[in-house]
């Protein structure tokens, strides 16, 4: 069953980072707000999960700098990118891709 909010802990186990990692990228990224119970314990949505997971491949997989996941997030927030609790940085692309294809053959028709 999925929950609502998930804490910083659980967060850390389901993308394999630490709970610092998280709380760091919290001061860097606007789009990344957690929601504090008393200000003690954060809580994450699922769609800040997938932001998170999105800075995490962009800086660990793709090997961008921070400067450079900033500047790659922006890029994709200008080409209509809107973080859904299902998008993910190959998601969004597919469907962009799809997007192009059915505009083409569209095209074709008229």
């Amino acid at each position: 069953m999925k929950k609502v909010y998930y804490t910083i802990g659980e967060v850390c186990e389901m993308l394999d980072l630490k709970p610092h990692i998280i709380r760091y990228w919290e001061t860097e990224f606007s789009q990344l707000r957690s929601k504090s119970k008393k200000g003690t314990i954060r809580r994450y949505t699922e769609k800040e999960i997938n932001f998170i997971d999105i800075i995490r491949k962009l800086i660990y997989e793709k090997k961008f700098t921070l400067e450079g996941a900033h500047e790659e997030i922006r890029n994709m927030q200008h080409s209509d990118f809107k973080l859904n609790n299902d998008n993910s940085i190959e998601s969004n692309r597919f469907k962009n891709e799809l997007l192009q294809i059915k505009n083409i053959l569209l095209n074709r028709k008229n």
